[in-house]
């Protein structure tokens, strides 16, 4: 429910006379108060300790987390799709809270290469290692198998134990005595005696 609304006169229907001079237009019509749009807005209220400039701040572009004005990689990313959407650069620049220079170095300038990693490649793939640790878990006579054993019983002769038994450490894999060891230990022990 809006409360009640000042008449008002459009621009387009303000009578002018030939000579372009306003005729009976009222000062009340030609300048609205803005103590009564106020009231009649809710949404315009402000309180007297409000500072209206944050309004002008936030038209501003956002400032970047970047040092010395630099662009991520993702920021380019972006600053190139918008570009093939056909977006100009000071649209980019207000979008992204970017400068315009900044936009059009990144256009000028290729992205950034995607480097693999540096280093030796690991020797044991993926999926011989999960089916090491499926043939490991399997049975009780697998698992208690010395390591120098394990590629050949593995069907892996190309791959050293020190290869498998070092990749298996590093996804958090330890041939380490099962749950079960105890039980089996304690009738061996029993035997024994």
């Amino acid at each position: 429910m809006e409360g009640p609304s000042r008449p008002t006169t459009p621009v387009a229907q303000i009578p002018i006379a030939p000579d372009n001079t306003v005729l009976a237009v009222s000062t009340a019509q030609a300048v609205p108060n803005e103590q009564e749009d106020s009231m009649t807005d809710p949404s315009q209220l402000t309180t007297p300790t409000e500072d209206t400039s944050t309004s002008e701040k936030s038209r501003k572009p956002r400032g970047h987390p970047h040092k010395h004005g630099s662009t991520t990689r993702d920021d380019r990313v972006r600053i190139d799709l918008l570009k093939r959407l056909g977006k100009s650069d000071r649209d980019i620049a207000a979008f992204l809270g970017l400068s315009r220079n900044q936009v059009q170095y990144a256009r000028k300038h290729p992205l950034s290469p995607q480097h693999k990693r540096s280093g030796r490649k690991p020797t044991v793939e993926q999926a011989d290692l999960e089916f090491v640790m499926n043939w490991l878990c399997s049975s009780e006579e697998n698992w208690r198998t010395p390591w120098p054993q394990v590629p050949a019983a593995c069907g892996l002769p190309h791959l050293g134990y020190d290869a498998i038994r070092s990749a298996l450490k590093k996804q958090g894999f330890k041939k380490k005595r099962p749950p079960w060891y105890r039980e089996v230990a304690g009738k061996e022990m029993a035997k024994r005696t």
